[in-house]
């Protein structure tokens, strides 16, 4: 069974923040939990980036289906750069190349090691 996330995970710094593990051992759980909590939390923190994607879209008049999603995959190494891969469905090569851009100027953390996390943004 995963072990639970926290409530309470404390806000990335501009710096990148607190080190996964040490944040681990602080909240007992494990590394990998608390990678992927930050990494949605700078996904949840640069959600905006990928709006503006859409807003382009739509001002080029291309029609953003209800329920269209994009699948990002974030290659994350241990100095916080990150390497992205976006698949979408029922989504134009423009926006994905938007979406593609946009997240791989995202900022992660630091970690002891690089990691592989996947979300979604859906329409």
């Amino acid at each position: 069974m995963p072990s639970p996330i926290p409530e309470q995970i404390p806000t990335i710094k501009p710096d990148g923040g607190p080190d996964a593990s040490a944040l681990a051992a602080q909240l007992n759980t494990k590394t990998d939990d608390v990678k992927t909590v930050l990494a949605l939390q700078v996904f949840r923190r640069n959600r905006s980036t990928l709006l503006a994607c859409d807003q382009l879209a739509e001002r080029r008049g291309e029609t953003l289906r209800p329920g269209s999603r994009a699948e990002f995959r974030v290659r994350v190494e241990a100095s916080g750069t990150a390497y992205v891969e976006v698949r979408g469905h029922q989504l134009s090569n423009a926006i994905i190349s938007c979406y593609r851009a946009v997240a791989s100027q995202w900022q992660f953390p630091k970690t002891s090691a690089a990691y592989t996390t996947t979300f979604q943004h859906v329409h």
